[in-house]
């Protein structure tokens, strides 16, 4: 059970690494929606 937790949490880690690396390849340039009231990402 252990060593299934260990696994588990190691997987959701490199998930997360891989997604963040992910994102900082790519330009975003973020415009504000007055009409939504929030944030949008451009590409």
């Amino acid at each position: 059970m252990l060593l299934f937790a260990v696994l588990l949490l190691g997987g959701v880690i490199g998930i997360v690494i891989s997604m963040t690396n992910a994102r900082e390849g790519t330009e975003v340039n973020r415009i504000w929606s007055p009409e939504h009231g929030h944030w949008h990402d451009v590409r």
